[in-house]
Formats: structure tokens, sequence, C-alpha cells
């Protein structure tokens, strides 16, 4: 794999001094992404019997409206909301994604009483305790569950420890552990085994769907870098990220990117186009920077919409760049935009339902490349430790208590006891 002079000279020196200047670990992270695309495919196609039989035998099948909730915290769920518009198509619309910041508090009415349902949790970790509390029932109606299915890059964590005997585990490959504080291969590893496992009904291989979007991605770090690194140059104190469909919780994850690991310094928003108009538009002016991550599909209902709102920040003057991604640049986007990335300037169009994978790498290099020009060093940006790799001072309360009006800490058990 060839790469951009930005990436390749931040590759010279000796992997410990990386470390030691704190890019290391993010930035071999991000480059690993393609081959642990193609590992997590191999892992799926070698388990796709297991799953399958599973899958019946909770009656999760094509067309089934059973009810699936996806579930996971900070990028885990973004993952989730990404992985839900390839399964609902799938599985029906009883497919919903949650957080599990919002079901252990039980402010979600996510699970009806007595309703059967299964849980996919999305997990780097595993071990953060809305996590353990989500698995074990805490606002999700456990005697209910019909069963457990376990994405997680830590099969040694308390999420794979916890789990019962009619929990699926399966683990990502070993290099998406990510060791720097931001979730990026562990992010794009996780949603695409669950987009895969959706599709494993079908007559394709899990390698031949991750085979376009890995060299995509491989290609765009050797020709198409330029672009995040000019935008990520800029004196920008804010950004948007625009997108639809899939996209848009793929926009949030790219702002949560830029913001982590810019410690909080740039500001950062996302919506989708119309959504912008209402009210957050405010936030575009000449200090932010625009990233429009658009739906240019051969017959997409999204992007005469997309077209209508750049034009508009265009003709009012608003945001210091914008930087579009799409499948093509043609005259109508190029036009628009300060800097443009094309994942297929010539051939077919990547499906939707993947561009997720591909488009949050923009926003993990726009992050790691602000976050160096900001003097802060991307595997721990957060010098006074207000963020952290696993969450912390998190106590969970035992919902039973609750409704008595106690307050008591709930601890999580092993699945054993």
């Amino acid at each position: 794999m060839t790469l951009h002079a930005s990436l390749a000279g931040l590759l010279e020196p000796a992997p410990e001094v990386r470390r030691d200047e704190g890019y290391g670990h993010t930035l071999d992270e991000i480059l690993s992404q393609p081959r642990l695309w193609r590992e997590t495919a191999e892992t799926v196609s070698s388990r796709r019997d297991e799953i399958l039989a599973r899958f019946r035998e909770w009656g999760l099948v094509p067309g089934s409206r059973r009810r699936l909730l996806l579930t996971g915290a900070g990028s885990s769920v973004h993952a989730a909301m990404c992985a839900e518009h390839a399964l609902r198509p799938v599985f029906g619309s009883a497919v919903e994604a949650v957080a599990t910041t919002d079901l252990v508090t039980g402010s979600g009415g996510v699970v009806g009483p007595a309703e059967p349902h299964l849980m996919l949790s999305f997990a780097r970790s595993g071990d953060s305790p809305e996590s353990l509390a989500a698995l074990a029932g805490v606002g999700a109606d456990r005697p209910n569950r019909l069963g457990d299915i376990i994405l997680t890059c830590n099969p040694d964590g308390a999420l794979a420890r916890c789990a019962g005997p009619n929990a699926l585990v399966i683990a990502m490959p070993e290099g998406a552990n990510d060791r720097g504080l931001a979730m990026t291969a562990s992010y794009s590893c996780m949603t695409l085994a669950a987009i895969l496992m959706g599709g494993l009904e079908g007559s394709t291989e899990p390698r031949d769907l991750v085979r376009d979007p890995a060299s995509c991605v491989e290609r765009f770090f050797g020709e198409g870098v330029g672009a995040i690194v000019d935008c990520s140059m800029r004196p920008f104190e804010r950004a948007v990220f625009l997108g639809s469909g899939p996209l848009k919780p793929t926009a949030r994850e790219c702002a949560l990117k830029l913001m982590e690991l810019t410690a909080g310094r740039v500001v950062c928003l996302w919506d989708s186009y119309l959504g912008l108009r209402h009210g957050p538009q405010a936030m575009v002016d000449d200090r932010c920077l625009v990233v429009a991550l658009i739906d240019d599909a051969p017959g997409s209902t999204s992007l005469p919409y997309e077209l209508d709102l750049l034009q508009e920040l265009r003709q009012k003057g608003q945001g210091q760049a914008l930087l579009t991604v799409s499948n093509e640049a043609p005259p109508e986007i190029a036009s628009l935009a300060t800097a443009t990335i094309a994942w297929r300037p010539t051939g077919a169009c990547l499906p939707l339902a993947l561009r997720p994978i591909t488009d949050v790498v923009v926003g993990q290099l726009l992050g790691l490349f602000a976050s160096m020009k900001l003097g802060l060093k991307p595997d721990r940006p957060s010098p006074s430790g207000i963020i952290n790799r696993v969450v912390q001072g998190v106590r969970i309360y035992d919902p039973d208590g609750l409704a008595q009006g106690q307050v008591r800490e709930w601890k999580p058990r092993p699945a054993s006891e």
C-alpha cells in the first residue's frame, strides 16, 4: 500500500518513537482498517453456519420482524445506528438502535412488558458499566430476552465473561482492539461485522462485499489524503458534519472523532441536510468547516436535498471551507466544494450500506491531523484526563430499588453466578 507523503512522514520514526510522541497507536489503527475489514469478513464467513443456526433458533430470519435491539455507548451506539440502516430492510421494522446510556436509566421505554426480543451489543473493551447493565437486563426486561449477540474487540472483557450460555459472542480481529483513546478500527470492524451478518442468507460472500471498500480506502491513503491535510491546516474552530440515511450516524461519529481528538477545542455538530436548517445552521460561520457526506449512488433520493443545502450555504457565504465525500465528484458537487474526496472517480459506486466504514475514515484522519496541529497527542488527547479510553465515574443503580424509592448501587455478576 502506497501512502501519501503526509502519512509516510508520520511513519518514518520508529514505532516506539511514534508512541512516545503520542500518535503511534491512533495512526496505526486508522491505517490498518482495510486489512482488518478483510479479516472481519473472514471471521463472519467462518462462522456463517453457527450464526445462521442461532438466528433461526431465535426466529431472526429475513422478514421476521423479530424485535432486535442494537445497543452500545458512545461510538459503539453510532456503529449500531449505522447497522440499523442495513439490518432493518432484512429483518423488518422491529430493528432499532438504542444507546445503553438510555436503556439503563429506563428513560427509553424501548421494550414493552413481556415483549420477546434479542439484543445485539457493540463493545470495544466490553468493560463499560452501561453495557454490562444492559446485558443483565437493567432497563431491558431480561426475562423476555431470547438471546444476546455480542460484537466485541476484547474477548476477555467483562461483557464476554458475563454473557450467558445462550449468547453468541463474536470477537473482532486482534488488531481491532484500539490502544488509542478514540475508537477507530474497533468502530469500523464492529459496524462491518453487523452489516455482514445481515447478509449471510444471500449468495454473496462477505469477502467479496468488502473488497471494494477496502481497496478504495487503501487508494485514498495514497492519493486522496491531501484534501484532509489541507482542510485540517485551516484555522477553523468548529465543524459541521452532514449525512443522510446511514451517513447521518456516520457524520455523528466523524463529529465525535474530531471533537475527541482535539480535546473539545474544535466544537462539532452533526445533522441531516434538511435538519440543519431547523436552527443548527446558525453555527455555520467563517470559523466553521463543513464536511458533507453525499449519497450520490444511482437513484439516490437524498442527493437533490443535499445539493440544495450546499448551494444555499454557498449563496449565503456560510462556512470557511466545504469538504465533500462522495462516490464521484461531478461538476455539480466539485463546483461547490473547497476540496473533494471521491471513492470511485470512475466505475461502480460503493453500496450505501457500506459507506459508513469508508466515510468514517475521513473524520478519523481529520481528527488526527487537527489534534497534532494543536500540539495534542492523539493517543491520549485529553491532558487533564476528562475523557478516557474506558468510561470512568459511572455508577449503575438497582432499578428495583429505584422503583421503591431506594438508591442502591447495582453490580454485575459473571454468567456462572
